[in-house]
């Protein structure tokens, strides 16, 4: 892979061998970064593949000011999504923040429906090594199955407390 970082513009270019499990295949990915103001990054990638998800194209945005980030982003996959959005929010106050998200996912198989999850979190530092996370997630429309959100994805409602420790 070759990496270069040019001011406000920044761009990686590998040469991959069968990512997508298929021999004798190589793949192309190219990322290209811009940060044209203060605050605002913006990320575009591209991956070849001639299995698995096939090409990949994902664009993101991120702002932040303030301590307030705001973020967007847009995947899609040959194979396997049609098209797949988020968008997330997030206020840090200095010990702790909050976090609201949004994110849904149209799959390319007629069988599959597509899914949208809703996420809401605050977390707070309690020491230097030490943090707590109390997030919600809404999943809406999904099948029983393999899915892109993880093993608590399902139609309904999780609660999660996660205590972060470093050492």
């Amino acid at each position: 892979a070759l990496t270069g970082n040019f001011g406000m513009f920044t761009g990686t270019l590998g040469y991959l061998n069968d990512i997508g499990g298929v021999a004798e295949e190589n793949s192309v990915a190219v990322v290209l970064g811009l940060m044209p103001v203060d605050g605002l990054n913006l990320e575009l990638g591209f991956v070849s593949q001639d299995g698995g998800a096939g090409d990949v194209v994902d664009f993101n945005a991120e702002y932040s000011i303030a301590g307030f980030t705001v973020a967007g982003e847009y995947l899609q996959a040959d194979e396997v999504v049609d098209n797949a959005y988020g968008i997330m929010g997030n206020y840090d106050f200095g010990m702790g923040g909050v976090t609201a998200r949004w994110e849904t996912v149209s799959y390319e198989a007629a069988s599959a429906d597509d899914v949208t999850s809703t996420t809401l979190a605050g977390y707070y530092n309690v020491a230097d090594n030490l943090s707590v996370l109390l997030e919600w997630r809404n999943n809406d429309n999904m099948t029983s199955g393999a899915n892109l959100f993880g093993a608590d994805a399902g139609d309904g409602d999780v609660v999660q407390l996660e205590i972060i420790g470093t050492f």
